[in-house]
């Protein structure tokens, strides 16, 4: 959500557009924006053990303004609720699963 002080309309703005798209498809209930430039998501992930957890993807806006063609988003991933092996576990099956999305969309 903008406020009308933007230099810009969301339209020319990748970050906002891409925001947009990622709200679409994981829905507003688990997608939060603390701020303008920066965006989390919070997903249910089992270890692959029977052993249930959150995660929260966030990515933050690079503050240089040379996103997206210069500069990359900085990206971090935290357990947000489990025990302390669940939450390893879920970590560990979050970061499997990025990877195998990664390198199927570089293909």
């Amino acid at each position: 959500g903008g406020g009308g002080d933007d230099d810009d309309d969301g339209g020319d703005d990748p970050w906002e557009d891409e925001l947009v798209a990622v709200e679409a498809i994981f829905g507003d209930d688990v997608v939060s924006r603390p701020s303008r430039d920066v965006v989390i998501v919070t997903v249910d992930v089992d270890d692959g053990r029977g052993g249930k957890g959150k995660v929260a993807l966030e990515v933050r806006r690079p503050s240089g303004g040379g996103y997206p063609t210069e500069e990359p988003p900085t990206i971090s991933l935290a357990a947000a609720s489990g025990d302390g092996a669940t939450s390893r576990g879920a970590l560990r099956a979050a970061t499997a699963s990025l990877a195998a999305a990664a390198a199927a969309a570089a293909e």
